[in-house]
């Protein structure tokens, strides 16, 4: 299922098709994310299920325009995290303070553009992960309000795939708002991809607008 919405000018969320691909076709993923990402004017990218390893260059997935940011599982297939970032904007890695356990895979890079501050989080909560799913809603409680002590009047934006994480408990613990109001990859899978926002009234004129596209692109196997 391929949709794309507005909410409210908070932030223009687009979720790209769930596609399979062998590691001969990885160049035709990254061909179809980047016209994906220059087709619909897109700020930041948030990949969920990369697959990429040390083994594999950042030239192997670089696209041009956008600043690369990832966050590989560590020691199994599978899983890891990627943020694409525009060029033109400000990003930096923002690591929390204690550094969160390599076992989450979750990746955070702070994006400025101006005078404005968003911190851009992506997560990918495997089916079968190892640890438990108050684990890491404690962590993500913790970042957020580490975020709100560090950076005050900065927007926070959570995307990726949550699969059977609580989406209540993602509300409860972090206090942040959900913006997807459908299925994302059909009644089926119901809303395993979802995005959340500190404030969906932060980006209300056209000069604060952060176009993000969440994709779980490809699930490259035989790595």
């Amino acid at each position: 299922m391929d949709l794309s919405f507005n909410c409210k000018k908070s932030v223009c969320i687009r979720f790209g098709p769930v596609c399979k691909y062998t590691i001969t076709d990885m160049y035709i993923a990254i061909e179809q994310l980047t016209v994906e990402l220059m087709g619909y004017d897109v700020d930041i990218a948030v990949i969920s299920e990369s697959h990429l390893k040390k083994k594999h260059a950042d030239s192997c997935v670089n696209i041009n325009g956008y600043a690369l940011f990832r966050r590989d599982r560590a020691r199994r297939k599978g899983g890891g995290v990627v943020i694409y970032v525009r060029d033109s904007l400000s990003a930096v890695v923002w690591s929390p303070t204690p550094v969160a356990d390599p076992i989450y895979e979750l990746l955070w890079v702070k994006v400025s553009r101006g005078h404005y501050t968003t911190l851009v989080g992506a997560l990918y909560h495997p089916p079968a992960a190892q640890y438990q799913s108050s684990d890491i809603l404690a962590h993500i409680e913790a970042y957020v309000l580490q975020i709100q002590n560090d950076f005050p009047e900065s927007h926070i934006i959570l995307a990726g795939d949550f699969n059977s994480l609580p989406d209540t408990e993602v509300i409860t613990r972090s206090g942040l708002v959900p913006i997807v109001s459908q299925p994302t990859r059909g009644n089926r899978y119901m809303y395993l991809d979802r995005v959340y926002v500190s404030d969906i009234h932060f980006h209300r004129s056209s000069d604060q607008l952060l176009k993000v596209t969440i994709w779980q692109l490809w699930r490259i196997v035989d790595f």
